[in-house]
């Protein structure tokens, strides 16, 4: 009877431990799970650059006149032109019209989206608010997006990506 006195709460101990044990597995396998949610949300973002980067050379395919006189690489100068289906702009108009509506599918498709067409030598850096174009080598597009997972970092200019690509028509 003296070794039966001896095992109380043994038993409570051992579940104890148990429960314990489950529970930093449950927080463990918790944090992987949202690893791999913010990883899935960037590749998305990465595909919806590289997709919006290959429109916009399609459409300057559409409009060699406007992509030789280097039309796309300029800010639309009016959001009132109107140069859809069947209208009869000329192709600066067209291309001012075409780098208006990319820019706002830009906007629309990454979260803080934005973009900027220039000539670069040196096409993988700048900022969204200073895109680092230098005016040599091809024709490129940078598209800029907030990072998903560092949204803190933002004020020291580091919660960004970059997609750059040269556009070759």
């Amino acid at each position: 009877m003296d070794a039966r006195v001896r095992q109380k709460g043994t038993t409570l101990i051992e579940i104890l431990a148990a429960v314990v044990i489950f529970a930093v597995s449950l927080a463990g396998m918790a944090a992987l799970a949202l690893t791999a949610l913010r990883a899935t949300a960037d590749g998305h973002f990465v595909s919806q650059a590289t997709i919006l980067a290959d429109e916009l050379a399609d459409t300057m395919r559409g409009n060699l006149a406007g992509y030789e006189s280097n039309n796309f690489a300029s800010t639309p100068e009016s959001a009132e032109l109107d140069c859809g289906p069947g209208s009869t702009c000329t192709p600066q108009e067209q291309s001012q019209y075409d780098i208006g509506q990319w820019l706002a599918h830009v906007s629309d498709a990454l979260p803080a989206g934005s973009a900027f067409i220039c000539m670069d030598s040196t096409p993988d850096d700048g900022q969204p608010d200073a895109p680092a174009c230098d005016g040599e080598g091809m024709n490129t597009v940078k598209i800029f997006w907030v990072d998903s997972s560092a949204e803190e970092a933002l004020a020291e200019g580091e919660a960004f990506h970059r997609h750059a690509m040269a556009l070759v028509p």
